[in-house]
């Protein structure tokens, strides 16, 4: 399907550059999968396409034991980290939502009432529009610095927290409007649409899904998986049912969103980045250029029916073969041996609880309300009765620091009682006051003072609490167990990187400071990690 549109959008002519290694590439990569375990690659190996996956397997420097070292392993924090080389005590990117203390409510972490989406004139709370609370600067952002702003610095995504965040402060990052199916950005980025962009608008590529089914390729005895098509902990969200073939229905705002809950959206999203390659001229003069791509599909398939199930096999197989279709189109585009790629995921994903009791697991959920009434009980025991929550958001609590300080007592005393008290409930496995985080390392690096709670929580293996927890139905990531931690990660390019598979345990955090080393750019500022071993190609 991606190569047909791809031909249908735009003719892409094949690179005019001679097949000679050139010093640095012309153009960067980053490729991020929203919710990319580890473990299911490892199972999908025998049905992988060419050229697709395989591509960094067997092509490229892959990391086997790539894992993120913080806590709340969530979209936002996963694609600041692959994008600075920082952690969220650096960046401020804790996590998707944070509690407002200003206004009593959750809050996007990128929300930004100044620079609403293109065409709007305002900004939704839980809406993600600019960098401005992002606190480092990005790979994009240092390659502007290194060729005064004539290095381009492309992101493609649906959702925007993710375009914004692999983008940074600079450059142009670019999502999908629910609305419309279409893509926008904010006016921190521009005053309006590049024409590239328009012309592909124009064409209405999400609107050609109407009526399509996401179907699946393998055969009954072919799956990894051992749960049923339609197993009973499987939530068919969106109007997608729990069994295939799954109908893309539903007219507006609803249709787009069940199309790009499903691997049929990532069509658009990479024709769309495609068409980016070519509007923007990408790798075609002598400063490098960046192109980040977020894929989303996998995350929603993750959450709504479990890593484990058909439909999270489907979804990597069928991501599989469009990779393959948009690196073939690359190769065509720039030149294999003229630009470098890296291939990794944000999180993993915990199984759905239900389906790891079903296996004789310890698994559940706590919700939010279980937690904050034990807390404040607690509370009220011991100082007496009042509003001592401010609000809750995963994996922090809130505590209400103006009844704290009428009540006279010490912050820290306050926060110690509530982890306590917190850590009765059965499926928590440490609660941790703010001003002890630094007796715990994960814990700290998903945190960021002001942005994350009093108290921080993490689940015991195989429990979730927050809103999936709420909800009562579907997984999610967010912990620091490896289900949720170790991502895979490859990086691919003839001319600038060694092939070979790599055991040594790494770091997302990596990237960055690697690619960086490959365009001959400084890192990001606030990067902590090394470049990738074993991974660059020394010059003949």
């Amino acid at each position: 399907m991606l190569l047909l549109l791809c031909t249908l959008l735009f003719a892409a002519p094949a690179s005019t550059h001679p097949a000679h290694s050139v010093a640095r590439p012309r153009l960067a990569v980053v490729m991020v999968i929203d919710q990319f375990s580890a473990q299911l690659l490892t199972r999908l190996r025998p049905h992988l396409a060419t050229g697709g996956f395989t591509r960094f397997l067997d092509e490229g420097a892959f990391y086997a034991d790539a894992r993120y070292r913080y806590l709340d392993t969530a979209t936002a924090p996963g694609h600041a980290v692959v994008s600075t080389g920082a952690y969220p005590n650096d960046t401020g990117i804790v996590d998707n939502i944070i509690w407002d203390r200003t206004h009593e409510q959750p809050i996007s972490i990128l929300h930004d009432d100044a620079h609403p989406a293109l065409g709007r004139n305002k900004v939704e709370t839980l809406e993600d529009t600019s960098p401005r609370t992002l606190l480092v600067d990005t790979l994009g952002d240092e390659l502007g610095l290194a060729s005064a702003g004539r290095s381009k610095v492309v992101t493609i995504a649906y959702k925007s927290r993710s375009a914004i965040l692999l983008a940074g402060h600079a450059g142009g990052a670019y999502w999908i409007s629910d609305r419309g199916g279409a893509l926008t950005t904010s006016t921190w980025y521009r005053a309006k649409l590049p024409a590239w962009a328009e012309a592909f608008n124009a064409k209405k590529v999400a609107d050609t899904f109407h009526g399509k089914k996401w179907t699946a390729q393998l055969h009954e005895a072919e799956y990894a998986s051992a749960t049923d098509d339609d197993a009973a902990w499987e939530d068919g969200a969106h109007g997608l049912g729990v069994k295939f073939p799954h109908p893309v229905a539903g007219d507006g705002e609803a249709f787009y969103t069940a199309l790009f809950a499903t691997p049929l959206g990532s069509d658009v999203l990479l024709s769309a980045a495609l068409a980016a390659v070519a509007g923007e001229s990408l790798g075609q003069d002598e400063f490098p250029d960046l192109l980040g791509v977020s894929l989303t599909a996998n995350d929603y398939v993750g959450h709504h029916f479990g890593y484990h199930s058909r439909e999270a096999e489907e979804a990597l197989l069928d991501t599989d073969r469009q990779l393959a279709a948009f690196f073939a189109q690359l190769d065509k585009m720039i030149g294999r041996d003229r630009y470098v790629a890296v291939l990794t995921g944000d999180h993993g994903a915990a199984p759905i609880p239900e389906y790891a009791e079903a296996r004789h697991l310890d698994a559940g959920r706590v919700t939010t309300k279980a937690i904050t009434a034990t807390i404040t009980a607690a509370l009220n025991a011991k100082y007496g009765t009042g509003a001592w929550i401010d609000g809750a958001e995963y994996p922090s609590v809130y505590l209400s620091h103006q009844l704290i300080e009428q009540h006279g007592l010490a912050l820290d005393d306050v926060e110690r009682v509530a982890a306590k008290a917190a850590l009765t409930l059965h499926g928590l496995a440490r609660a941790v006051a703010e001003g002890d985080l630094e007796t715990a390392p994960d814990l700290f690096l998903s945190s960021y003072p002001g942005r994350s709670g009093d108290v921080l929580i993490a689940p015991a293996p195989f429990w979730i609490w927050g809103y999936w927890a709420d909800l009562g139905k579907g997984t999610t990531h967010d912990s620091g167990y490896a289900y949720d931690n170790h991502v895979p990660l490859g990086l691919w390019g003839p001319a600038f990187v060694r092939a070979g598979r790599h055991t040594d345990r790494v770091d997302p955090a990596q990237v960055a400071p690697t690619l960086a080393e490959i365009l001959g750019i400084e890192a990001p500022a606030a990067a902590r990690g090394g470049i990738l071993p074993g991974a660059l190609k020394t010059a003949p």
